[in-house]
Formats: structure tokens, C-alpha cells, sequence
């Protein structure tokens, strides 16, 4: 499933075109995307990314692993690796975010090298 905010390209349409289901909504931002996204999964497994290469997908058989392995949530992040092509500001919030995070799950959410394990209950 591929959820299509603001983007101009041809993403809707190709997704469509490999068979994926395509949500389509008004510009609001990424948070509302991604909620609409998790909202509409009809999987017991949800895999957010961006199509900007932002997010390692050759990464995704550890993150799978660690959800095989009873992790409820599994998380990787852009900081650590320099975040090169993030602009300062957006760098800030995600620091911001990572220490949020990293409160919430009473462990250290800032390694994209590996895999966090969570679990919810």
C-alpha cells in the first residue's frame, strides 16, 4: 500500500500499475499520511518508508527478524548516520523526536546499525 500526499510524480500511478493499493489524500504532512497508512493496513506487519532512499530498505530482513522474534515495534533511524541530505531544522525535530522516543521505550532510540526491540504489553 502506498499512501500519495503531496507528491507530483508519477508515484499513484505506478504504484497502482504493481498492484498496490494507493491512498490518496489532501497535502497535510507527513504525520497524516502516515497515520492514513497505518489506518488502512490490512496486515498484521506495517513497514513505513519514504521513497527518497531515506530509509536503508536492505535493512528490512533485520527488522523483520526482530518482529519474528516477538518485538512488537522496530525502529531505525536517519541521525547517526550523519543525515547528509536532511536540512538542519528537520535534523533538530528528529533529534528532538529520537529522545522522545527514547524515553517512551526506556532504551536508546537513536541506532540505524541495528535493530530496536520493543515490547508493547
Amino acid at each position: 500500500m502506498v499512501c500519495v500526499d503531496s507528491s507530483s510524480d508519477r508515484t499513484a500511478e505506478i504504484a497502482r500499475s504493481k498492484g498496490a493499493t494507493v491512498v490518496e489524500q489532501e497535502p497535510r504532512g507527513y504525520g497524516v499520511a502516515l497515520g492514513r497508512a497505518i489506518e488502512a493496513a490490512d496486515r498484521p506487519v506495517v513497514v513505513t518508508t519514504d521513497c527518497d532512499d531515506t530509509y536503508p530498505m536492505e535493512r528490512l530482513p533485520d527488522f523483520l527478524a526482530a518482529i519474528n522474534d516477538g518485538a512488537d515495534v522496530v525502529s531505525g533511524d536517519r541521525l547517526s548516520g550523519g543525515a547528509a541530505a536532511m536540512p538542519p531544522l528537520n535534523r533538530l525535530g528528529n533529534r528532538a523526536f529520537a529522545l522522545a522516543a527514547s524515553a517512551l521505550a526506556g532504551r536508546r532510540v537513536s541506532d540505524p546499525r541495528r535493530a530496536v526491540r520493543v515490547r508493547v504489553g
